[in-house]
């Protein structure tokens, strides 16, 4: 089995930041990826070696298009810090598989190759959050919030589809200068 790749990707990132007052920030970015991939597999379907070979090469193609959306604004108020975001993402890809099989006999060599099979598939993704930070001592911090998450992807045909809203609780404790131990619940 023989495998080569060819990746071109391509990414441009925007962002500002705006510090509307001393306590409040506003963090905005923008991103733009352009990406193709070209993979090619060849193998040894069956051999004897002197009678036949046949072999199997398939090219597959794989190009996107991304644009991602974001902002995020901090407030902080003495112990309490207040985090509120929002992004979207799409994608647009299209994909191509073409199949060769080269079969080689002492009489010669035959090439088949399948049509093309192009297809395309939409990624679209909407997210948005608020949490809060309460510094309950110098050395703890607690985090409560909540996050809605709405995705949506064509999958090569398998649909994944959802909406969803997520809690968010954690603690940090500093329990030394260089140890700091951390729990979740996502």
């Amino acid at each position: 089995n023989d495998e080569a790749r060819d990746l071109d990707y391509d990414v441009i990132r925007a962002g500002a930041r705006f510090d509307l007052d001393p306590k409040t920030t506003l963090l905005l970015s923008l991103t733009y990826a352009d990406r193709k991939e070209t993979a090619e597999q060849s193998q040894v379907v069956l051999s004897n070696p002197g009678i036949f070979e046949v072999f199997s090469i398939v090219e597959s193609i794989d190009e996107r298009e991304a644009w991602n959306a974001e902002a995020q604004i901090r407030h902080q108020a003495g112990r309490f810090q207040l985090i509120a975001g929002a992004a979207h993402r799409r994608v647009d890809f299209d994909f191509d598989d073409i199949q060769t099989l080269i079969i080689r006999t002492p009489f010669g060599t035959t090439t088949t190759t399948t049509p093309p099979n192009p297809g395309n598939d939409d990624i679209r993704s909407t997210s948005a959050y608020v949490y809060a930070d309460w510094a309950a001592a110098e050395d703890v911090i607690w985090t409560i919030g909540m996050g809605f998450d709405d995705h949506r992807d064509d999958n090569r045909g398998d649909k994944v589809d959802f909406s969803r809203v997520n809690p968010k609780f954690g603690l940090q404790w500093q329990i030394l200068p260089q140890v700091n131990l951390r729990a979740a619940y996502l």
